[in-house]
């Protein structure tokens, strides 16, 4: 008993399985009345997921209205109804393949796929081929999904993102700018764009100044921005990576004045305020709207424009109200703008469906001439799948999604024209439209730019001529020419006055020099107030050389005459010599003196020999008063002990004003009774001096 409980549980199990994937089976198949004027066709759709583009969520509820509309007129598919099998991708191209597999393997034959996002299109529209099947994207703009050689079969209703260039490179051009940075998320759709882009920019002369790229974390990608001093920048990625590429480039502070950004135009309106706290954005809402303030975005028109009848018989705004009130059932907050994503492209799916049934109703028209129907098509049956691909091929009408009727370009691109919006307090404000095929830009006159003017794309280096105030230079150079004079006027001077002792005692050579010295300082002062307003600029740099040489020989020849008479001072002062010494002492200072005269002509010789009649002199005076001593006696004695054997003094001398002061020599000391010389002592010494 205890064994057998198990084998009938296991049974019971066992069929309850069988039951549900009977009943799955069935649910699957329609009715085998109804089999026969039923047209199927599979549908992917993104509505779930956290990366990419959920756009499912609005285009499959305008889907689901284009069926109704579809199924409804009785002109259209006589006799038969359409019907979608659809399931979610997650904008996930390993996901979307398993459901493309389910939908062909799993009963009944599906004429044609409808698909979204642009990673899952690639690899459903590369596969497709295989079965014969023909692919009708509503919401996928990667430009390499227009190669024919790689994707044969597919149509798409969205256009392609190289709709976008021609109208990037329309505003740089309006707006001057002709240095861009492109900022890319690393997906097929954005890289073919991208070289799409840097084409065109070669065509139109504009430098591409960086491209970073980056897979989930944009942080290095914005930071390299900022030292390419990259300020207009072109930004490719999905809207979760945009939301994190906002946050950085605000912690960046590449926003403001300085920077203008160009986002992809299918975000929803409020895309940058929300998902904040479920996808870890480290800024706040305040934040994220300052960071995207002013922002421009491009984007295919989505919405017809006009309020022309459509195919369907509604206007693009019946249309409008139809899927609003679809979507507040489904719980969205259509009133407070509150749309799903999606909402932009949910004409480009209302208008797919409609194709799909448009070409589904002249493929039928054919066969039956030929004596087919669609219900015999399979996924080996290439003559039907090469019908339906001749009729979407050649479809045109009128339908909710703008640019007139839709149509398909050989490559199978819908033609479209484009909009232009910029992020004005918080909100997006149409700036106005661009058509590519006539090249004409219609401009509202609306932008606004942070600090009231169009920003630079650069650092911007004028050259600015700065000159010296006029009236500082009038000023220094009066005081400049005043003190040339009084230097000439020393000068002067001490030359007219050379044989008076108390000039030619003071170093008069070294004085000299140093005067000069000074001038030349004088002429410096001079020579770095002169700006361009005064020379030309080949002149210019003969004074840029003149500054540098007048002050630094001016300032040589001041200081050096300067330091020679303190030095010499000071070897006089610290080491005392016999007289032997005092000529070589002599004749060393005449040394170091027509060394600092040599740049001048200076009379070195004449002083040098001043110097040895002075000596000659002082020895006379010598002799003459030890005679005199020896016939007076003992006062001669007193000063002889009180004299040293030898002294250095200063003042060795006397002259007819009193005792020099200023002469520097060596010898012996007057000495006299009295503090002073005697009346007799001075006409004595006058005699020999």
């Amino acid at each position: 008993m205890a064994s057998g409980l198990p084998r009938q549980c296991a049974m019971l199990l066992g069929l309850i399985v069988l039951l549900m994937a009977a009943l799955w089976t069935e649910a699957l198949l329609p009715p085998e009345d109804e089999e026969e004027n039923v047209l199927h066709i599979g549908g992917i759709f993104p509505v779930a997921g956290e990366g990419g583009w959920q756009g499912g969520q609005a285009c499959m509820p305008a889907a689901r209205l284009a069926l109704e509309d579809v199924n409804r007129e009785k002109n259209l598919l006589r006799g038969y109804r359409l019907h979608l099998h659809s399931n979610d991708s997650e904008c996930e191209p390993g996901l979307g393949a398993s459901v493309m597999y389910n939908l062909l393997y799993f009963p009944p034959y599906k004429l044609m796929l409808l698909a979204g996002c642009s990673t899952v299109c690639t690899t459903v529209a590369e596969a497709a081929k295989m079965w014969n099947l023909v692919v009708l994207c509503y919401g996928a703009s990667s430009p390499a999904l227009s190669d024919r050689n790689r994707f044969p079969t597919l149509f798409r209703t969205h256009p392609s993102a190289t709709v976008h260039n021609p109208t990037r490179i329309k505003l740089l051009q309006k707006f001057g700018w002709s240095r861009v940075a492109i900022l890319q998320q690393a997906e097929e759709v954005f890289i073919s764009t991208v070289e799409d882009l840097e084409a065109r920019c070669k065509e139109a002369g504009i430098e591409i100044v960086t491209r970073q790229s980056f897979l989930s974390d944009p942080t290095d990608a914005v930071k390299n921005l900022r030292r390419q001093d990259a300020r207009i920048v072109v930004g490719l990625f999905y809207v979760v990576a945009a939301r994190r590429v906002l946050c950085e480039l605000y912690h960046q502070k590449l926003y403001g004045q300085s920077y203008v950004w160009f986002f992809i135009g299918w975000y929803e309106d409020d895309w940058f305020e929300i998902n904040l706290e479920k996808e870890g954005i480290t800024c706040t809402k305040e934040q994220m709207r300052m960071a995207a303030e002013g922002h421009l975005t491009t984007e295919a028109l989505m919405w017809n424009q006009n309020n022309d009848t459509t195919i369907s018989g509604m206007t693009a705004e019946d249309f409008r109200k139809r899927l609003n009130k679809l979507l507040k059932d489904d719980g969205y907050d259509i009133d407070n703008d509150r749309y799903p994503e999606g909402y932009q492209e949910a004409p480009l799916a209302y208008d797919a469906v409609w194709s799909v049934a448009l070409a589904f109703n002249r493929t039928m028209e054919r066969l039956s001439k030929l004596g087919n129907s669609l219900k015999n098509f399979t996924y080996e049956n290439k003559e039907i799948a090469d019908e339906i691909y001749a009729a979407v091929n050649s479809t045109q009408f009128l339908g909710v999604s703008p640019q007139g009727h839709v149509a398909f370009s050989s490559q199978g691109d819908r033609i479209a024209l484009t909009q232009i919006e910029q992020v004005i307090d918080g909100k997006y404000v149409k700036l106005g439209y661009y058509d590519t095929q006539s090249d004409n830009l219609t401009w509202r006159n609306v932008e606004r730019w942070i600090g009231g003017k169009v920003p630079q794309d650069r650092t911007i280096i004028r050259n600015v001529l700065r000159t010296v105030s006029l009236p500082l230079f009038i000023s220094m150079a009066a005081l400049s020419v005043i003190g040339i004079i009084i230097a000439i006027g020393l000068i002067v001077f001490s030359v007219y006055n050379r044989h008076r002792r108390v000039i030619y005692s003071s170093h008069p050579s070294a004085n000299t020099i140093m005067l000069v010295g000074i001038i030349i300082c004088f002429l410096a002062v001079l020579c770095i107030g002169v700006d361009g307003r005064f020379v030309t600029p080949w002149q210019f740099l003969i004074v840029c050389q003149a500054r540098a040489w007048t002050m630094s020989v001016g300032f040589t020849l001041a200081f050096g005459a300067m330091f020679s008479k303190v030095w010499r001072v000071h070897r006089l002062s610290t080491k005392a010599k016999a007289d032997q010494g005092k000529v070589s002492l002599v004749h060393e200072d005449g040394t170091i003196l027509h060394g600092l005269l040599f740049p001048l002509v200076c009379p070195a010789s004449l002083t040098y020999s001043r110097f040895l009649l002075k000596e000659e002199k002082i020895q006379a005076i010598k002799q003459k008063l030890a005679e005199r001593d020896a016939l007076k006696g003992t006062g001669t004695s007193r000063c002889r002990q009180s004299q040293p054997k030898q002294s250095f003094i200063i003042a060795d001398y006397p002259t007819g004003e009193g005792t020099s002061d200023s002469a520097i020599g060596g010898g012996i000391s007057i000495c006299t009774k009295s503090s002073r010389a005697s009346a007799s002592d001075v006409e004595f010494s006058e005699t020999y001096l």
